[in-house]
């Protein structure tokens, strides 16, 4: 199973991916004051500089191209429906023109 095709993963990664972001201002505050548990420097200021760098960045770039991801499959989710809804329409409309009687999705299923 690929990760790529797993839509319920996708979805997960990206609110997980957002929320880092949007809650990245109280991180930053959290580690601001315990740096010397984790590190032997300390990276985190007040203004957030490093945590948005280093953290909120790379995961803003993520978050972008997963929303652009799972715009592209709804697209596609929407195209396929449209597709189907007048191939059924053509169909209908060739039956009615030859006189016979529209065959439904269950009519369709007990023949085969």
């Amino acid at each position: 199973m690929t990760l790529r095709s797993n839509q319920p993963f996708q979805l997960a990664f990206l609110i997980a991916s957002f929320g880092a972001v949007r809650c990245g201002e109280a991180i930053n505050a959290a580690l601001a004051t315990h740096w010397r548990v984790f590190a032997s420097r300390p990276y985190f200021d007040a203004n957030g500089a490093f945590y948005s760098l280093a953290v909120a960045a790379p995961l803003l770039c993520t978050v972008c191209v997963q929303l652009a991801l799972q715009l592209a499959s709804a697209w596609r989710l929407m195209v396929g429906l449209k597709a189907a809804q007048i191939r059924g329409a053509r169909a209908g409309a060739r039956a009615a023109a030859s006189g016979r009687p529209a065959r439904t999705c269950s009519e369709a299923r007990k023949r085969e």
